[in-house]
């Protein structure tokens, strides 16, 4: 199950990166430069920085935005910057959830439940 279950999140991880390049990330400014600074800074909010584990807390709200994002897709860089993040601080921040089974569980369920 723990394999599952982190394969679970890889797969999320994997659709969220396709839909952002589906979409084209729509919305970024043309130098770049604003949307990576507000998403990184947003990061900090729910990573609490790159030296430190996810929390549970951390992992329940990584859920529910990649749920909102599976949800609706067609709304990917709207809800990131609602939440502060960029793609690719999700991303990370997923990623090191997925190798902790308990966290990678709760991301799941609150991933399932925001995605209905």
């Amino acid at each position: 199950m723990n394999k599952h279950t982190r394969g679970s999140a890889l797969a999320v991880v994997l659709a969220l990166s396709l839909a952002l390049l589906a979409t084209g990330c729509a919305g970024s400014s043309p130098s770049g430069e604003g949307s990576s600074q507000s998403g990184e800074g947003g990061a900090e909010s729910i990573a609490t920085g790159t030296t430190s584990a996810p929390t549970l807390e951390q992992a329940r709200k990584a859920g529910a935005i990649s749920g909102a994002i599976e949800k609706e897709p067609g709304r990917v860089t709207e809800i990131l910057a609602e939440n502060g993040l960029s793609a690719e601080s999700l991303e990370s921040l997923i990623l090191d959830i997925a190798k902790d089974p308990a966290l990678a569980e709760a991301y799941e369920e609150a991933r399932a439940a925001a995605a209905k």
